[in-house]
């Protein structure tokens, strides 16, 4: 005689394919996020390098020189406006500087190292000079700097 109450709850096997859907939905996605992870971070290095970039030829236009400040002195990389990206994070994923260590007086070549995991992105170092020209150390330029 049943008395009208079925079992109730999940079997062994019924949890073990709800773990692996889940594990396969994580496999899937987990890379995808690290991907958009990269190129927002070597986004606000191409901004950051852009800005400084737009500082030198602000700077040019007061002294005809890069590698002049308005006052005579040496420009440095301690005078670029950004040397760390991205801006508002306590961790810095590329270290903003002079290519070389300094401007030269008729042009410049800022680049944007990267630093800590932002070491795993295909485009490795990213440049920028005083005509605009932009270069990636490690992909093409094409898929580092439009994307």
């Amino acid at each position: 005689m049943m008395n009208g109450t079925g079992q109730r709850g999940m079997t062994l096997i019924e949890l073990m394919i709800v773990v692996v859907v889940i594990a396969i939905m994580a496999s899937i996605a987990y890379p995808s996020y690290t991907n958009y992870a990269l190129r927002a971070k070597r986004g606000d290095a191409k901004a950051a390098l852009l800005e400084n970039a737009q500082f030198l030829e602000r700077n040019y236009s007061e002294t005809n020189r890069y590698n002049l400040k308005p006052d005579g002195n040496a420009l440095a990389n301690a005078d670029l406006p950004f040397r760390t990206a991205p801006r508002d994070s306590a961790t810095t994923a590329y270290a903003l500087s002079f290519q070389g260590g300094a401007p030269a007086a008729n042009g410049f070549i800022l680049q944007a190292v990267p630093q800590g995991r932002q070491t795993s992105d295909a485009c490795g170092t990213l440049t920028v000079n005083q005509a605009g020209t932009r270069a990636a150390s490690g992909g093409s330029v094409a898929d580092c700097w439009a994307r």
